[in-house]
């Protein structure tokens, strides 16, 4: 059935994006009520926030995406003539890739698909801020060279199984590169 923005806002019909359960409940599974869970950025089509999976107690984010927004921009993208991929697709084509956020789990409601990933401390753009704002060495405000080709090694790898599979990330910025551990390796 084609996908079009006037059967989604019919009520007595469920447009379906993914291919999830849609029986399973994103709240039976994930407490995003638990303490220190909160909202953690948010983007054009989409809310990050940061929950606790129920069965191990691991800390995980969540990105809420908006059905409505995702409809609307996958129909722009096709009167474009561009091949698309949804971001869940591409995130579980890439699922064993180090250098890639993990999806662990997808839900979909009659509004949103909630991908939930692993929980990454901080984006590279406020560690570089933070380093910034560092006092107590000579080379205030800078990763090393060592440090800085790390970190350029594993975003370059990214690319590389990006590329391969055919697939053009189009908005690489500090703000879109997570730091998984502060270690700064």
């Amino acid at each position: 059935k084609k996908l079009t923005l006037s059967a989604y806002r019919k009520p007595e019909e469920t447009v379906r994006l993914t291919d999830c359960d849609g029986s399973r409940m994103l709240e039976t599974e994930y407490n995003l009520r638990a303490p220190g869970c909160k909202v953690i950025g948010h983007g054009a089509f989409s809310t990050v926030r940061s929950a606790v999976r129920k069965s191990d107690g691991a800390k995980v984010a969540i990105k809420s995406i908006s059905k409505f927004d995702a409809l609307r921009a996958r129909r722009l993208r096709r009167q474009k003539g561009s091949k698309h991929m949804d971001e869940w697709e591409i995130m579980r084509m890439l699922r064993n890739n180090p250098y890639v956020l993990t999806l662990h789990d997808v839900f979909e409601t009659d509004e949103e698909i909630h991908l939930v990933t692993e929980f990454c401390r901080e984006e590279l753009f406020d560690a570089i801020k933070r380093k910034g704002l560092e006092r107590s060495s000579f080379r205030r405000g800078r990763f090393s060279e060592a440090q800085a080709a790390r970190i350029t090694n594993q975003i370059l790898k990214a690319l590389v199984e990006l590329h391969a599979l055919g697939i053009v990330h189009r908005d690489i910025k500090a703000e879109n590169i997570l730091i998984l551990n502060g270690d700064e390796s």
